[in-house]
């Protein structure tokens, strides 16, 4: 993963078979915490990577996404 935050993520990824609209579901581990969320692919570039939209967190699990980025963020300082 090259960039994360509460709206999605982008994953290096070259010369992947996937095509802008896929839908899928991810499962991170953050901060010591799974999240299960589903996303749709909002960027392709077979060179380089996926970029993926989060769809349909509700406001309980981003936050708690939006913590446990943050967390993982202190510990790379």
């Amino acid at each position: 993963t090259k960039d994360i935050s509460t709206r999605g993520l982008f994953i290096y990824w070259p010369q992947n078979h996937l095509s802008l609209g896929s839908e899928l579901m991810l499962s991170l581990y953050l901060d010591n915490k799974i999240f299960e969320v589903q996303g749709g692919v909002a960027v392709l570039n077979e060179e380089d990577g996926v970029g993926i939209a989060f769809r349909n967190l509700d406001s309980g699990t981003l936050k708690e996404l939006e913590k446990a980025i943050l967390s993982e963020e202190k510990k790379r300082e």
